[in-house]
């Protein structure tokens, strides 16, 4: 063969080989530019990128069958089973924009499926464990070794350690259910004691002869809160199972002892470090739990009501993550009490902003709800210092939300409560809704 031949002859030109080369053969005159294979040496195979339009379903040869069934673009053209798509929740969102695959053909993406919105109050109401589900037997890896906060009991029916877990997550902590998986008996949730947030992740393995170990693990946060949480579930369950000792002690509960929070207003030189902490993105969880805890002294709720504070309070309400979102709600909450804050609610567009919020499928049902209770409480003190398109943005905004949220929510109670305190006021002052 000649220098510059190809395997695929069939498919190429007669132009694209060169004829060979001899030693009297002037090879430097004749070489192409940029061509790197123009030294004389071995017979070199070479190809050149083909445009896309002239592959189609079908090769323009009949010859070229490495080519057959192949679709530009379509890295998946061996005929094999092959899973393509998108990770989908179980109820379909209502469109997906202009494609089509027969599924549904209203444009429109739910916003829970935009990059980077996590489902986690997508699942506000965590699903239940059923009757059939079984957990999976303890895994025979000579280096699989169960963590030290593990309990084994003793049930007949393992689903109902699995509805209790999430009964405890539920009603006896301040948590958000982020994923609930059946098959593999697994919990995950975030979980907050004093605006402190802990990511913890609780799995069932069965032990045979009805006897189950929970394994209590903690993902990320706080440790202080996950040994929190961890001694709460163990009171909990040893109401409802049987313990099954396995030879070593239950670790001790961590409970120290309570801070007294110092009454009276709280220095510049306190206050300032938290503030400047609220732009930087890594800092924000500290900086938010921090303010949260100081804002429930009401003396010290009252030196945090000025402008320059309100200015940062914003950055950490824009924040979508669960440990700066919900600290900083649960502030706002006791904010919302000091008639020193009304004017920097409104100055600085609070309003809307929680408003927004609130409607976002993306935000954390904890969240949602506290910046509910935070409009409630705001809304008379906030009504007569709305400016006329303030006032009706803020009532168009709080009554879609409310269409959002539904007739029978709490979250949804709240809105109203702010909506009838905002048209109360409005009239009381000479303003009337239309």
């Amino acid at each position: 063969s000649g220098y510059g031949s190809s395997d695929l002859n069939p498919m190429f030109p007669q132009a694209f080989s060169l004829s060979q080369q001899g030693e009297g053969d002037p090879w430097p005159q004749q070489r192409i530019y940029g061509d790197f294979y123009r030294e004389p040496v071995e017979c070199v195979t070479r190809g050149v990128t083909l445009p896309g339009p002239s592959l189609g379903v079908h090769a323009a040869d009949p010859s070229a069958d490495g080519f057959k069934d192949f679709v530009p673009g379509d890295y998946y053209r061996d005929q094999d089973d092959v899973f393509k798509g998108v990770t989908i929740a179980p109820s379909f969102p209502t469109g997906l924009g202009d494609f089509d695959w027969g599924l549904h053909s209203s444009k429109g993406v739910d916003s829970q499926y935009e990059i980077g919105t996590g489902p986690i109050s997508f699942i506000a109401n965590a699903e239940r464990f059923h009757q059939s589900d079984r957990p999976p037997a303890v895994p025979t890896d000579s280096f699989f070794k169960f963590e030290v906060t593990t309990l084994h009991v003793t049930c007949q029916e393992p689903h109902s350690i699995g509805n209790q877990l999430l009964d405890f997550l539920g009603c006896k902590v301040v948590s958000s259910v982020e994923k609930v998986n059946r098959k593999k008996f697994a919990i995950k949730a975030d979980v907050f004691v004093d605006s402190v947030m802990c990511t913890l992740k609780i799995r069932t393995y069965s032990q045979g002869k009805n006897m189950y170990a929970i394994e209590f693990q903690r993902r990320s946060g706080d440790c202080v809160t996950f040994n929190n949480a961890y001694q709460q579930a163990l009171k909990v369950l040893k109401v409802h199972f049987q313990m099954v000792s396995n030879g070593k002690e239950e670790p001790l509960g961590a409970h120290p002892p309570g801070q007294k929070r110092r009454r009276g207003k709280s220095s510049e030189a306190e206050i300032s470090p938290l503030l400047d902490m609220a732009s930087i993105p890594g800092l924000q969880a500290e900086s938010a739990t921090a303010l949260a805890d100081m804002a429930q002294d009401s003396l010290v709720a009252a030196s945090l009501c000025t402008a320059s504070a309100f200015k940062e309070f914003k950055k950490l309400l824009e924040a979508d993550n669960n440990d700066v979102a919900y600290p900083t709600a649960r502030m706002l909450s006791m904010l919302a009490l000091c008639p020193e804050a009304a004017p920097h609610f409104v100055e600085q567009g609070f309003l809307p902003i929680m408003i927004e919020k609130v409607r976002s499928k993306a935000t954390n049902v904890l969240v949602q709800r506290q910046l509910s209770q935070v409009l409630s409480s705001a809304a008379h003190r906030c009504a007569g210092m709305l400016g006329e398109t303030d006032r009706f943005l803020v009532r168009q905004e709080l009554t879609a939300a409310m269409e959002d949220m539904g007739n029978t929510s709490d979250i949804c109670q709240n809105l109203k409560e702010a909506l009838s305190s905002l048209r109360y006021q409005l009239a009381a002052g000479g303003a009337g809704w239309h």
